[in-house]
């Protein structure tokens, strides 16, 4: 856990639109929660869906969100052999605390 994209994510709270609904905040929150101290995370979308407590569709819905904000930049990863694995989730903003 890095605690700077915890207060990140905290701070991030503040300046979202009140259109952006909690299944949103929660990931940003779950998100920052994962993050080591380059700013990136991995979680796959199954682990996030059970610890938020929604389906994986929500949870796709959610970062597709904070990504069209601006908060993140997801990466699709793959392993060599063509096997579809967790995506890798960078903070975009972390330089301006």
């Amino acid at each position: 856990m890095s605690l700077h994209a915890m207060h990140w994510a905290r701070q991030s709270l503040k300046t979202l639109p009140s259109e952006v609904k909690a299944p949103a905040r929660l990931a940003l929150m779950l998100l920052a929660d994962y993050a080591d101290e380059q700013h990136a995370s991995w979680p796959s979308i199954n682990t996030m869906a059970l610890e938020m407590g929604c389906s994986v569709r929500s949870v796709q819905r959610a970062v597709d969100l904070l990504e069209e904000h601006g908060l993140v930049r997801v990466e699709t990863r793959q392993a060599k052999n063509g096997r579809q694995m967790s995506n890798l989730y960078f903070w975009l903003s972390m330089a301006c605390l």
